[in-house]
């Protein structure tokens, strides 16, 4: 553990990894290069079978390694939160990678916010064949959301906004964790913003960083935040925050982070081809989503060969309707 008198909090920076070893160094020394030095790093080695041990053990008592039989991500997490031994923990997953001022600024605005317990910021996202980038959070941030110049009043709304949090650009007060409880063993698909949401029904207000302080590789076959595209799974996440959010009394606020959600993952799912259950979801929750959404879902699965043709034309009309009555 470092010496950083000068810092106003300790911070702990923890990873999971499982075969890692094509991309970890380039992680490692991300947090490494920090302007704000990490008082600790962490590393829960999840059952690597390859060479991602001998990757961590070159830096000697720079990285505290731990091991565990493969138990998957959210136990290597919560091991992980386990094992930190200061008040605040930064996440990093092993084939991702911090800007250099990430702990420095996120640091900043939880010190000069003393109410908040986590904070988040924007993010790159960066195809790895292509090697194009792309800044997540690309949108004006509406007034009402602000409760000050660094951080949202609730996340729940500014969820429903785009402004989602990400799991490598993120700070939290350890101590949430024993209120809130760690992430969800086996939970396939969204263990992060199940987590997100479950911290902002008791913590709404959260930091915000509007410049990118994280790369977020997407494309990388070893990750293991890779998406499982299930409707069921999908189903499930939906119910499960219905019913908590419900029983925190933040359901109304929920409801359209659900439209949100489920419109993001169908879209997902629609661009992979994998329509199997996909209009069957949409009818299970039309209650959540637009009926011009559905309208589309069902255009896009019953006729995908003329339906971008279709929905071109009426995007062409409504816009000389517009010019019209302009």
């Amino acid at each position: 553990m470092s010496e950083n008198q000068n810092n106003n909090i300790r911070i702990s920076a923890v990873m999971p990894a499982y075969n890692a070893e094509k991309h970890i160094r380039r992680a490692i020394e991300s947090i490494i290069k920090q302007s704000r030095p990490a008082d600790e790093i962490i590393i829960v080695d999840d059952g690597s079978t390859d060479g991602t041990a001998d990757i961590i053990r070159k830096y000697g008592d720079k990285i505290k390694y731990v091991y565990q039989e493969n138990a998957g991500e959210a136990v290597a997490r919560n091991r992980a939160i386990e094992e930190a031994a200061c008040e605040w923990v930064a996440f990093l997953d092993a084939d991702d990678e911090w800007l250099p001022e990430n702990l420095e600024i996120l640091e900043g605005v939880v010190t000069g916010n003393k109410n908040l317990v986590w904070a988040f910021g924007n993010f790159i996202n960066c195809s790895c064949e292509t090697e194009k980038r792309s800044i997540a959070h690309k949108n004006e941030i509406p007034e009402y959301l602000l409760g000050g110049k660094e951080f949202f009043s609730n996340y729940l709304a500014a969820f429903k906004e785009g402004f989602n949090a990400c799991t490598i650009s993120n700070i939290f007060k350890k101590e949430i964790f024993d209120t809130i409880g760690k992430f969800t063993p086996g939970q396939q698909r969204g263990a992060d913003t199940d987590m997100w949401l479950r911290i902002a029904y008791k913590y709404p207000q959260v930091g915000y960083v509007r410049e990118p302080l994280a790369i977020y590789h997407k494309g990388i076959t070893e990750s293991m935040t890779s998406s499982h595209r299930n409707f069921d799974i999908i189903s499930d996440m939906i119910e499960k925050h219905l019913k908590l959010s419900k029983e925190n009394g933040c359901r109304e606020d929920f409801v359209p982070c659900a439209s949100h959600m489920l419109g993001v993952w169908i879209r997902d799912m629609l661009s992979t081809n994998d329509t199997d259950g996909l209009l069957e979801t949409v009818e299970r929750y039309k209650e959540l989503l637009d009926w011009r959404f559905r309208k589309e879902m069902r255009l896009r699965v019953k006729h995908p060969r003329i339906a971008p043709y279709c929905l071109a034309l009426t995007s062409s009309i409504k816009r000389i309707i517009h010019s019209i009555k302009g």
